[in-house]
């Protein structure tokens, strides 16, 4: 029964057979670079968008429109990504006006 279980070594010349895969947020990361956008700058502002979110009647692409708008120096890819991942817009029956 051991004999199906055997040890298997690797030369010290040969790679690894794993192999690390950035992930899609530090490539996100690197194009926002490349396109003159601080990846951090949205974390910076997010009380300001926050703000402008909380008792906003206006879609989120409107929202993002505006916040960039008064924010150039975050890109709308990561104003869309805190949009999404922090923020939930209810579609309600009647205006609450």
């Amino acid at each position: 029964m051991m004999a199906q279980y055997k040890a298997v070594t690797f030369s010290l010349k040969a790679k690894f057979p794993i192999q690390v895969i950035k992930s899609q947020a530090l490539i996100d990361e690197e194009e926002e670079k490349k396109n003159g956008f601080d990846p951090n700058a949205i974390n910076l502002k997010l009380s300001s968008l926050v703000r402008m979110v909380h008792g906003s009647f206006e879609s989120k692409p409107k929202i993002c429109d505006d916040f960039n708008e008064q924010n150039p120096e975050c890109s709308k890819n990561s104003i869309e990504k805190k949009l999404k991942e922090f923020f939930v817009k209810d579609q309600r029956g009647e205006d609450p006006r």
